[in-house]
Protein backbone atom coordinates (compact mmCIF):
# COMPACT_ATOMS: atom_id res chain seq x y z
CA UNK A 1 0.00 0.00 0.00
CA UNK A 2 2.95 2.24 0.50
CA UNK A 3 3.63 3.01 -3.16
CA UNK A 4 3.25 6.25 -5.09
CA UNK A 5 0.32 5.15 -7.28
CA UNK A 6 -1.72 3.91 -4.30
CA UNK A 7 -0.95 7.02 -2.26
CA UNK A 8 -2.09 9.20 -5.19
CA UNK A 9 -5.26 7.10 -5.63
CA UNK A 10 -6.04 7.44 -1.91
CA UNK A 11 -5.47 11.22 -1.97
CA UNK A 12 -7.64 11.68 -5.07
CA UNK A 13 -10.49 9.69 -3.50
CA UNK A 14 -10.32 10.96 0.08
CA UNK A 15 -9.20 7.55 1.39
CA UNK A 16 -7.53 7.24 4.77
CA UNK A 17 -5.20 4.26 5.34
CA UNK A 18 -4.90 2.93 8.87
CA UNK A 19 -2.27 0.44 9.99
CA UNK A 20 -2.69 -1.71 13.08
CA UNK A 21 0.26 -3.50 14.70
CA UNK A 22 -0.60 -6.65 16.67
CA UNK A 23 2.64 -6.39 18.64
CA UNK A 24 2.18 -2.77 19.71
CA UNK A 25 -1.57 -2.21 19.87
CA UNK A 26 -3.87 -4.03 22.27
CA UNK A 27 -7.10 -5.30 20.76
CA UNK A 28 -5.88 -5.90 17.22
CA UNK A 29 -6.25 -9.69 17.51
CA UNK A 30 -9.82 -9.26 18.72
CA UNK A 31 -10.56 -6.83 15.88
CA UNK A 32 -9.29 -9.36 13.34
CA UNK A 33 -11.69 -11.97 14.72
CA UNK A 34 -14.55 -9.43 14.76
CA UNK A 35 -13.85 -8.68 11.09
CA UNK A 36 -14.03 -12.38 10.24
CA UNK A 37 -10.33 -13.19 10.17
CA UNK A 38 -10.58 -15.94 12.79
CA UNK A 39 -7.16 -17.50 12.10
CA UNK A 40 -5.55 -14.06 12.48
CA UNK A 41 -3.72 -14.40 9.16
CA UNK A 42 -1.54 -11.46 8.18
CA UNK A 43 -1.47 -9.32 6.22
CA UNK A 44 -5.20 -8.66 6.27
CA UNK A 45 -7.04 -5.78 4.67
CA UNK A 46 -10.50 -4.45 5.45
CA UNK A 47 -11.99 -1.51 3.55
CA UNK A 48 -14.70 0.49 5.30
CA UNK A 49 -16.75 2.78 3.07
CA UNK A 50 -19.58 5.20 3.79
CA UNK A 51 -22.91 3.52 3.09
CA UNK A 52 -21.70 -0.05 3.70
CA UNK A 53 -22.81 -2.06 6.72
CA UNK A 54 -19.79 -4.35 6.55
CA UNK A 55 -16.24 -3.86 5.28
CA UNK A 56 -14.88 -5.44 2.13
CA UNK A 57 -12.11 -7.92 3.01
CA UNK A 58 -9.07 -9.06 1.12
CA UNK A 59 -5.62 -10.31 1.98
CA UNK A 60 -2.60 -12.27 0.98
CA UNK A 61 1.13 -12.06 1.35
CA UNK A 62 1.61 -10.65 -2.12
CA UNK A 63 -0.79 -7.96 -3.21
CA UNK A 64 -0.25 -5.37 -5.91
CA UNK A 65 -1.03 -1.69 -5.86
CA UNK A 66 -3.63 -2.36 -8.56
CA UNK A 67 -5.37 -4.95 -6.39
CA UNK A 68 -5.54 -2.51 -3.46
CA UNK A 69 -6.93 0.24 -5.69
CA UNK A 70 -9.47 -2.14 -7.25
CA UNK A 71 -10.78 -3.25 -3.84
CA UNK A 72 -10.99 0.30 -2.51
CA UNK A 73 -12.79 1.46 -5.68
CA UNK A 74 -15.23 -1.44 -5.26
CA UNK A 75 -15.92 -0.29 -1.70
CA UNK A 76 -16.41 3.32 -2.83
CA UNK A 77 -18.79 2.24 -5.59
CA UNK A 78 -20.72 -0.18 -3.36
CA UNK A 79 -21.11 2.46 -0.69
CA UNK A 80 -22.37 5.00 -3.19
CA UNK A 81 -19.30 7.23 -2.91
CA UNK A 82 -18.30 6.73 -6.55
CA UNK A 83 -15.83 9.43 -7.51
CA UNK A 84 -17.13 11.84 -4.87
CA UNK A 85 -14.30 12.21 -2.33
CA UNK A 86 -15.32 10.38 0.86
CA UNK A 87 -13.25 9.03 3.69
CA UNK A 88 -12.63 5.32 3.57
CA UNK A 89 -10.34 3.47 5.93
CA UNK A 90 -8.21 0.64 4.63
CA UNK A 91 -6.97 -1.23 7.64
CA UNK A 92 -3.82 -3.27 7.27
CA UNK A 93 -2.50 -4.93 10.42
CA UNK A 94 0.93 -5.34 8.84
CA UNK A 95 2.60 -3.76 5.85
CA UNK A 96 3.48 -6.33 3.15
Amino acid sequence: MNVRSTKRFFEENGVVAVKADKDKMPGVSELLVELGNTPGALPYYAVFAPGLDKPIHFGGNVITAGQVQEQVQEALDAGGAGSDPQQVAAANPREP
